[in-house]
Parts: structure tokens; C-alpha cells; sequence
């Protein structure tokens, strides 16, 4: 079971390490690390004081020949100890490292001055419990008498064990915190939460197998400078130990679903993605050698029909109908050098602006539309920044809510509600709707180009990929949710820039 367990855990973290930045990578490398060198270190300490097999096979399945293996190693206890020590004080301040800056990425919060105040607590317990130094500073702590010492030395072993309970309770309360605070595109949400749930079952072994820690492994004797090593009464545990296979092997498979869970959401993202990408990429080589040909047989009818029309003047059912026919010519050209523009290759323009610039931009064009006055624009404070091109980014927002005005167009009570607020380090711009909403099927499409639920002859269905197209320029995300009959909400989240950021700051980037 130990080695499956050393195996699942590494390999489980490995998937994982990608998906972080260095900070974090960090921080979960020591997990790994801390979590292995316990248990590896616990081992060779029982090993050390030969402690009965029978006891330690029930609590690491251990094989006979590896027991025996080690006890042919020359290995020096009190540095067995001292590796124990390390490895379990360290843990929980790894753990609550990679929960800050998991949650944290980006934040400008004085995050490294709280982590060197928060390692302050574990190299004082590594001092404090190492063997060498506590036989050099027990003559002078036995001065203050024994029950006094004795006080004293449960007083901070409680302090100590609080502490590191406190660190990885506060952890998870980072990590839940996040992931409740997170806006809601539920595929980054779903990706926290399996993160979450990969750490519960490394820390309840961890927990399960270290509550009894910290401890001084050595205790003073009759004979003045002389110590003998305390042995761990796992017979207490027995019954613990007898269930403890089935609970590594229930966290393990528990591990392992969510490894799977979080990968498979994280590769259907990345798939999606790249889908909507590469049909845009494919339209905008179709349609432009489409147009070309498009266009020319339009402008050949138009000529004709300018010619009819100039012969038949006098005829007024030929001239209203050429007038048509020239009008509905325009609308044409108009719509493909529309759809043409939405599929280009464009550049964006980032700098560093506040998130509001585009939304007030894009309510600027909707002044004089008649359903601006059902259009609800709630902006939280304080107002966040961001890298943004204005006019593309005020685009994006103009053609989601004139998709949601088209919506609600036969509700008389239909509403569009707009916000932005900062949530962690991203700016989220909601967009709802109690419109006609959609099926599941075209909600699965929307971002397809020339895909649309509009009955338009001039709508081509290229309007929301241009809209994902230009978020995705951002760095950002787009999250759909609607229910049909009920209406849409669309959340677009954004990183927010750091303090200290230049205004200046710009680059271009090509879509």
C-alpha cells in the first residue's frame, strides 16, 4: 500500500504542476516533498528503535524483505528524527503557501511578508524538538524545576499543535474561499474545486498519521546528561491502524477520480477552444474566397438593375421593383463586408484602461436605440483596470447586447441588466437577459461561426465568434448560461492589472 501511495501521489501531483504558476509549483513541490520524506522518515525511526514488524507491516504494508533491508542500514537516528520534524512542520506550511498563491496568483498584497512570518512558527518547532539542541538547553530549562518545565513543555507542545492545525484549516478556507468567490465560468470553478478535492485525501493521511506530532523523541533519565529515546505507543492506534489500508485506498481511488475529473474538464476547455478557434480561422479563409465571387455576381444584378430601371421609368411596378432589387443588392454587400470584417485578422491595441472605458463607449451607440431605456448598468466599486483595447472591447459588448435587446423584443416587462465588478484579480462583466433564452443545443454552438438562432436574412452568425475571438485577444473568458423560455446571463472575466503597472504600459496582439 505505502509504495502505491508514494506513487498515485506523485503521479497525481505531476498532472497538477502545469497548471499553476511558479509560486505555487513551489509550494506544491514541497507538499510532495514534506508529505514523502514523513512517512519515509517515520519508517526508518520505527525501523531504528525495532519496532515489531507486525505492527509497522498493518500500518505501511510494508513487505518482509524491505523491513529487513532496513534494518541492515546504518542509519542515524536522531537524524531519522530530524527529517520527521521537518517533514511534518513543514507540511502544512507548504500547503498554506500553495493555497495563497493559487488564490492569489496575480495580487499585489505583501503575500511574501506574510509567508516569512508564518515559516517563523515551524523553525521553531524544528529547533525546538530537535534532539541536539534540546539536550544542550534542558539544564537550564529543568532550573525552573520540574513541574514548572513539565507545564511549560505541554503549554507550548499544545501552542505548536494548534498552530499547525491552524495552518491547514486556514488553507482550506483560502481555497473554499476562492473557489465561492470565483465569478462563475464554471469550467475554471469545476477546476478549483477538483484541486480542492485532490488535497483532502494527501492531508487527512497526513493528518491520520502525524496527530500525534509534535513530540520529543527523548527524554531525560536518572543518570544527570543521560536520555533514552521514546518509542510511539501505536498500540493505542490499533484500531486505526487495522482500517487504515481501506482509508488510504478509499482517499487514493477519491484522488484519483478527481485528478481525472479536473483533467477532463481542463482538456474539454482547451479542445472547445481551440474548436471555436480553428472555425473561425477556417471561415475567414472560406469567406474570403467566397466574397470575391459573391460580390461580383451581386454588383452584375445591381448594374442590370440600374440599367432596367433607367429603361422602364415610366413603368411604376418595374421601377419599385428594380428599387428592390438594388436595395436588397446593398443590404448584401453591406452584410458580407460585415461578416468579412468579423473574420479578418485583426490587431488589438492593449493598454492599461479602466474597465468602464469600453461599457461607457458601447452605451455611447446605444443612445438611439429605442429598447436603451430597458438596459439596466449597475458598476461596482472600486472600478478595476485592465489591459484593454476600447473599440474592439466596446464591440464585443455592443453585438452580446444587442443580441440580448433581440431577445426580450417580445417581452413587454424584458429587461437587460449589465454589470462590472472586480472578483479577485478579474474585472467581470455580466450581461442577462429574461429573454426567450436557448435550447441546449444552441447554447453548445454559439460561438460557431454562421451559426445563429436569428431568422435575419442579413445576420451571417458570425457575431458572437467575433466576440469570442476578441475576449479570448484579452486573455480573458467567456461563460454562457441560459434556459429557454427564462432568458441568458453571459460573464466575461478579464485580469485585472497589478498596482505599480505603468499607465503607459501597451503591446499589440494579433487575433
Amino acid at each position: 500500500m505505502l509504495p502505491i501511495t508514494f506513487l498515485l501521489v506523485i503521479f497525481s501531483f505531476t498532472l497538477l504542476y502545469k497548471q499553476y504558476d511558479k509560486k505555487s509549483n513551489l509550494f506544491l513541490i514541497g507538499i510532495i516533498l514534506t508529505w514523502s520524506l514523513s512517512l519515509i522518515a517515520l519508517i526508518i525511526y520505527l525501523k531504528s528503535m525495532n519496532y515489531y514488524y507486525n505492527i509497522a507491516n498493518k500500518l505501511f504494508s510494508l513487505p518482509a524483505t524491505v523491513w529487513k533491508f532496513l534494518l541492515l542500514l546504518n542509519i542515524d537516528i536522531d537524524q531519522a528524527i530530524r527529517l520527521l520534524n521537518i517533514g511534518t512542520l513543514l507540511f502544512p506550511y507548504c500547503l498554506i503557501g500553495f493555497s495563497i498563491y493559487f488564490a492569489h496568483p496575480k495580487s499585489h498584497l505583501p503575500y511574501k511578508t506574510l509567508l516569512i512570518t508564518l515559516v517563523i512558527s515551524p523553525i521553531i518547532q524544528v529547533l525546538y524538538y530537535d534532539n541536539s539542541i534540546y539536550k544542550l538547553i534542558f539544564p537550564y530549562l529543568i532550573k525552573m524545576g520540574s513541574s514548572n518545565f513539565k507545564y511549560l513543555n505541554y503549554y507550548l507542545q499544545s501552542c505548536f499543535k494548534l498552530i499547525n492545525v491552524s495552518y491547514i484549516l486556514f488553507s482550506f478556507y483560502i481555497l473554499v474561499s476562492y473557489y465561492v468567490k470565483y465569478p462563475k465560468i464554471k469550467f475554471i470553478k469545476n477546476n478549483i474545486l477538483y484541486t480542492i478535492l485532490c488535497f483532502i485525501p494527501v492531508v487527512s493521511i497526513y493528518v491520520f498519521m502525524f496527530s500525534w506530532l509534535p513530540m520529543h523523541f527523548i527524554s531525560p533519565t536518572l543518570i544527570p546528561n543521560f536520555f533514552r529515546y521514546v518509542v510511539p505507543d501505536l498500540n493505542k492506534y490499533i484500531l486505526l491502524f487495522n482500517i487504515f489500508p481501506y482509508i488510504v485506498f478509499v482517499s487514493l481511488v477519491f484522488l484519483l477520480i478527481s485528478i481525472y475529473k479536473y483533467n477532463a474538464i481542463d482538456t474539454h476547455y482547451k479542445f472547445h477552444t481551440h474548436y471555436i478557434n480553428h472555425s473561425i480561422n477556417e471561415a475567414s479563409l472560406g469567406i474570403k474566397t467566397m466574397t470575391h465571387s459573391i460580390k461580383n455576381h451581386i454588383l452584375a444584378i445591381q448594374n442590370e438593375a440600374h440599367f432596367l430601371a433607367e429603361k422602364y421609368s415610366a413603368d411604376e411596378d418595374a421601377a419599385t421593383s428594380l428599387r428592390l432589387i438594388t436595395e436588397s443588392c446593398s443590404h448584401a454587400f453591406e452584410s458580407i463586408n460585415k461578416a468579412s470584417e468579423h473574420l479578418k485578422v485583426i490587431h488589438v491595441d492593449l493598454r492599461i484602461q479602466s474597465c468602464y472605458d469600453p461599457i461607457e463607449l458601447m452605451l455611447k451607440r446605444l443612445t438611439s436605440s429605442s429598447v436603451a431605456s430597458k438596459l439596466v448598468v449597475h458598476i461596482g466599486t472600486p472600478v478595476p483596470t485592465a489591459y484593454l483595447d476600447i473599440y474592439y472591447f466596446s464591440e464585443a459588448l455592443y453585438n452580446i447586447v444587442d443580441n440580448a435587446f433581440d431577445a426580450i423584443k417580445q417581452k413587454p416587462d424584458g429587461y437587460v441588466h449589465l454589470s462590472l465588478n472586480q472578483v479577485e484579480h478579474f474585472a467581470v462583466i455580466s450581461i442577462s437577459d429574461n429573454g426567450c433564452g436557448m435550447s441546449e443545443e444552441a447554447l453548445s454552438s454559439l460561438f460557431t461561426p454562421f451559426h445563429s438562432t436569428k431568422s435575419s436574412l442579413s445576420n451571417w452568425g458570425v457575431g458572437l465568434s467575433y466576440c469570442h475571438k476578441i475576449i479570448d485577444a484579452h486573455a480573458g473568458a467567456i461563460h454562457v448560461e441560459s434556459k429557454l423560455g427564462i432568458g441568458t446571463t453571459f460573464e466575461i472575466m478579464i485580469p485585472t492589472t497589478s498596482h505599480g503597472q505603468k499607465e503607459t504600459a501597451l503591446w499589440e496582439k494579433k487575433l
